[in-house]
């Protein structure tokens, strides 16, 4: 008996640091760990990586479960981290997915802080079961759809405008950190909520951009991704990055289920999956995340749910490119090119912010410029969309213009067409450090009088806001539905118009062709205007004009309105002319001729 106790010992330190080992590493194919089963004082690990590629194991307590706590049927696995590298931070943003393994079985993913100034290492996890629901649907999208409908898709952007994916008070979801280089982030901020996508389920951080691909030989090793890894969604590669990132919970050959929360809600995807390195963790008990860089592309995230992200290892999904060329004071400047995400609800975001981020330095040279822009996206399949556009003032409104340019592309992906994929954004920046706006001064006719058919000269005088004058001039063949009466000649910029007609006309597109051949057909700012106007006693009826309605099929219109969707029409274009000048055009001017 007294020689069996030191054997006991050796054998223990012998042990050790085997089973220190062992516990360093998830397991690679666990046993499920059931809800039902989770009492009171449990103790576990956590696996996640706080620098580098290093899975380390996190002490972690459970305290209990919370029922339906992120929805119906939808429980919380409350624990509390115990480990002395959380001790500053407790739950850390980025450690979203990170897995929670008790006796070696796998419970689930960490996905919430309890509160934001938590102090103790509270935090949530989702069930390892509610996970495994989405990983039924990793398919491609094509496939997904048609079995999706068993699982809860929430529309967050509609029904969670404040609180994305979070249970209620008193619970912090972990943001996936956006980790945004070649651009600043309050600039992709502004986009993200310029396009309703601002949530607190994203936080945007600086630094970190793609890794070089030429050694992916040697980071091979390093960015294999298993439980407990760093994951990240690709959304922009090339000189602008921006990369959402969280952690790996489960694999199982190629598949591959993360975050343990949404990203963004939009079910089915098709999001570019990628590896990660974390070069530090930020500790802060306000707001701990992980500063990321991103590996290369391995893979597809294809569903994007309440309870997960999920995807699959392999082949990368089908990525559009972008090309931003700039020219200021004459000089060119170097090109910004990569590739983006083409997502329906993410284009209009990513663009946005490629094209603004394309004019920072601009702006840091100038607070007051002009801006002349050219360029087109493409669709596959479909028209390509114009996206030309001038802007002439102080640099702090360049968003809003930016933003009006892109309203079309806006809505045309608000038509959730599934066939609108964008393929290739290329864009063309001029721009000089001075404002370059034009006024429409005074117009003149050569006759009040026209007979009809008859044409009639038109001379537009324009000043520039430093005192350069120019002028154009139109000649106006008016058309022989003209009889008689006065017609107005109007003169104007693009912001003076009326532009109802053309909302009418995108509103009664039958298709996404005729919708994008419309848009390219809207007024630009730098051309001066020029319109024949006459009065009109029409209606319109179901946003279409009927200018020569007989009085008496208005009084009958008239005497049902509850039955028919019609607006008077007080007047009628009859033609538009128009000329190009060197920036802004601004102002109204009108004069009427009479047809005898």
């Amino acid at each position: 008996m007294r020689l069996l106790f030191p054997v006991i010992v050796l054998i223990g330190v012998w042990l050790s640091p085997l089973l220190l080992r062992a516990a360093d590493v998830p397991p690679a194919q666990p046993e499920i760990f059931p809800v039902d089963q989770i009492k009171p004082g449990l103790r576990g690990l956590t696996y996640t990586v706080m620098k580098g590629n290093e899975i380390v194991p996190l002490q972690t307590e459970i305290l209990g479960v919370a029922k339906n706590a992120q929805g119906p049927g939808l429980d919380l696995i409350i624990g509390r981290l115990i480990d002395e590298k959380t001790q500053l931070t407790g739950a850390v943003h980025g450690m979203s997915g990170s897995p929670l393994y008790v006796d070696g079985k796998l419970v689930g993913a960490l996905s919430e802080r309890i509160a934001t100034f938590e102090k103790d290492g509270h935090c949530g996890f989702t069930p390892i079961a509610d996970m495994l629901k989405v990983e039924n649907l990793i398919h491609p999208a094509s496939q997904a759809r048609q079995q999706s409908e068993s699982l809860p898709l929430i529309n967050f952007t509609a029904l969670l405008p404040q609180n994305m994916g979070s249970p209620g008070p008193g619970f912090s979801a972990l943001a996936v950190p956006l980790s945004v280089s070649g651009v600043r982030p309050d600039i992709f901020t502004q986009w993200l909520n310029r396009c309703g996508l601002g949530r607190e389920m994203l936080l945007t951080v600086p630094g970190g951009g793609s890794m070089d691909t030429t050694s992916v030989g040697a980071l091979k090793e390093a960015m294999e991704i298993k439980a407990g890894s760093p994951l990240a969604a690709v959304f922009m590669s090339g000189d602008i990055s921006i990369a959402g990132t969280g952690t790996c919970t489960w694999r199982k050959g190629d598949h591959i289920l993360a975050f343990g929360h949404p990203m963004f809600g939009f079910g089915d995807s098709e999001l570019p999956m990628a590896g990660a390195e974390i070069v530090t963790t930020i500790p802060s008990f306000e707001t701990p995340y992980k500063l990321s860089n991103t590996g290369p592309i391995v893979g597809t995230i294809y569903q994007d749910r309440v309870s997960a992200i999920a995807g699959i290892l392999g082949q990368a999904p089908p990525l559009a490119t972008y090309l931003i060329e700039r020219t200021h004071e004459g000089e060119k400047l170097p090109a910004l090119k990569g590739t983006f995400a083409p997502h329906p609800l993410l284009t209009p975001l990513l663009v946005g912010t490629a094209m603004q981020s394309a004019l920072s330095e601009s702006l840091e040279m100038a607070r007051t410029l002009s801006v002349h822009m050219t360029g087109d996206l493409t669709f596959a399949n479909h028209p390509a969309l114009k996206l030309d556009g001038i802007f002439s003032g102080e640099e702090n409104t360049l968003p809003d213009l930016l933003a009006s340019t892109l309203q079309p592309l806006q809505k045309l992906f608000a038509l959730r067409d599934d066939h609108l994929v964008a393929q290739n954004l290329h864009i063309s920046f001029d721009t000089e450090e001075r404002m370059k706006n034009w006024t429409v001064e005074s117009i003149h006719t050569d006759a009040r009088e026209i007979e009809p058919n008859g044409q009639i000269h038109l001379t537009v005088e324009l000043r520039e806001e430093y005192g350069a004058r120019t002028s154009q001039t139109f000649a106006l063949s008016l058309p022989e539905n003209i009889k008689s009466g006065a017609v107005a000649i109007r003169v104007g910029g693009s912001a003076e118009l009326d532009n109802n007609r053309l909302t009418r006309n995108i509103q009664n597109a039958h298709t996404v062709d005729e919708m994008i051949n419309l848009f390219n057909q809207r007024r630009l700012q730098d051309r001066v205007y020029v319109q024949a106007v006459t009065t009109a006693t029409g209606e319109v009826v179901h946003d279409r004009e009927m200018p020569a309605l007989p009085g008496s099929i208005r009084s009958v219109m008239e005497g049902n309105n509850n039955s028919v969707a019609s607006v008077p029409l007080s007047e009628q274009v009859w033609l538009e002319l128009s000329a190009q000048l060197p920036g802004v055009v601004h102002g109204r001017q009108e004069v009427e001729v009479a047809v005898k």
